[in-house]
């Protein structure tokens, strides 16, 4: 069984992220790619959090309107990623 991860974010998302992402290099590759280019986040959330809880991301930060904002999005991935980690090590700096 895979340890978890449990983490909210400040707006109030809660999601489960697999601790192996700590020593992932797939997922070092895709944060790195993100950082360099700028693209791929949509890729990198799934990773993070899977296909079901990106669908919920986009639905938590999602107006009612219908708009969804590429900032708010930034925001709560950047929230999800900083989540402390047993030794206080966050996602972004593992």
């Amino acid at each position: 069984m895979e340890e978890k991860i449990k983490g909210e974010t400040a707006s109030g998302f809660k999601f489960e992220i697999n601790k192996r992402l700590m020593d992932d290099y797939d997922f070092i590759e895709k944060v790195n790619n993100m950082a360099e280019t700028g693209l791929g986040m949509p890729d990198l959330i799934k990773y993070m959090i899977g296909d079901e809880g990106y669908g919920a991301l986009k639905e938590h930060c999602r107006r009612k309107d219908g708009f969804l904002s590429l900032k708010r999005m930034q925001h709560e991935m950047n929230d999800m990623m900083s989540v402390k980690i047993d030794d206080g090590t966050d996602l972004k700096n593992s």
